[in-house]
């Protein structure tokens, strides 16, 4: 089992922010999921009312 962690944190709606987590079979698998999982999110709403502030990177030392 293979795990996926996204770099970027997207804030949700009580302003916390959070990561995507993808697992799946393969490298590959997991990735795909925790694409996924982030589109699945950034679809909530259109894009025009996301702005910078609503994403972080993660710091570096967090991998």
């Amino acid at each position: 089992m293979y795990t996926g962690v996204s770099n970027l944190h997207i804030k949700d709606e009580d302003g916390d922010f959070s990561v995507f987590v993808g697992n799946g079979k393969t490298v590959s698998d997991a990735l795909e999921m925790t694409i996924q999982r982030f589109f699945e999110r950034t679809n909530r709403k259109p894009k025009e009312e996301w702005g910078v502030e609503d994403f972080k990177s993660s710091d570096p030392y967090d991998f």
